[in-house]
């Protein structure tokens, strides 16, 4: 990091810079969303231990000859 004249100055900026795009990085794409994911499955948890309705509609889905998802037509329940 220390290269030519001065780099002993912008040393530690860059040490500086490097680890807060590397932390901001990994709790972009990995701790965001994994907390997101427990608190959902937490709320979704209280949901059904206090006898509330079912917050996660279950589909049923299908896969066509051409690799791609389809949800059938009678899987969703109109209320």
């Amino acid at each position: 990091l220390e290269l030519g004249a001065g780099g002993a100055e912008r040393s530690p900026m860059a040490i500086a810079v490097i680890g807060g795009l590397t932390t901001s990085t990994l709790l972009t794409l990995v701790v965001v969303p994994v907390w997101f994911t427990y608190i959902d499955n937490f709320l979704h948890w209280l949901n059904k231990l206090f006898g509330g309705k079912e917050s996660r509609p279950k589909l049923d889905v299908s896969v066509n000859g051409k690799g791609k998802n389809v949800l059938k037509k009678d899987s969703i329940t109109r209320v």
